[in-house]
């Protein structure tokens, strides 16, 4: 897809039940209304790059609760507003998920927490950023 032209009305008409991978790196105009759209209608998604989009951390909390069973890969590199709350939950939520992208993102969460979580996650990140910690709530 070209990086800036798509925005959320698209995700919608782009999104179907038998969807299993979707690039959005570079649509900044992609927000949590569209990623709310891609999680309640792509039931089989295993990859997904949200990269350098609008997606929150509220966008990754839908994620969690919509896409658990099939997720594998995520990318959120560059997204400004997540929270290590919503990776843990991302992370505890989706067992299957293998491939989790940060680059660029305001925090860097303890890997040792993200493996007791879900021990099969692998985190890509930037090595600049101060760790912070996963609460065990």
């Amino acid at each position: 897809m070209m990086a800036g032209w798509l925005c959320d009305c698209y995700t919608w008409k782009l999104c179907f039940d038998c969807c299993r991978y979707l690039d959005f790196s570079g649509c900044e105009k992609v927000t949590n209304t569209g990623v709310q759209a891609l999680a309640v209608r792509c039931h089989k998604l295993s990859y997904l790059d949200l990269s350098s989009t609008s997606t929150t951390k509220k966008g990754v909390c839908l994620l969690a609760s919509f896409c658990f069973r099939t997720l594998k890969c995520v990318k959120l590199s560059f997204c400004k507003d997540l929270s290590l709350g919503a990776v843990g939950r991302l992370c505890r939520s989706c067992k299957k998920l293998k491939i989790l992208h940060l680059y660029g993102c305001r925090f860097l969460p303890d890997l040792e927490s993200i493996k007791n979580i879900n021990k099969n996650v692998e985190v890509f990140y930037d090595l600049e950023v101060p760790a912070a910690k996963l609460s065990s709530k």
